[in-house]
């Protein structure tokens, strides 16, 4: 993963790294307010505050 988004120039801290890489190793949707972090990551988001999933 880390190499995939050192080559697109996308640098993640490594606690959104380790959350991605648990929900990708679990195919979970993540529920995250932050769903900025964890786009083009490849696993389904969801932003509970958004307008747009009601």
């Amino acid at each position: 993963m880390r190499g995939e988004f050192g080559k697109r120039g996308s640098v993640r801290s490594q606690p959104v790294k380790l959350i991605d890489a648990t929900a990708q190793a679990h195919a979970l949707t993540l529920v995250t307010r932050n769903i900025r972090d964890f786009e083009g990551s490849g696993i389904g988001l969801l932003n509970p505050f958004s307008t747009d999933s009601m």
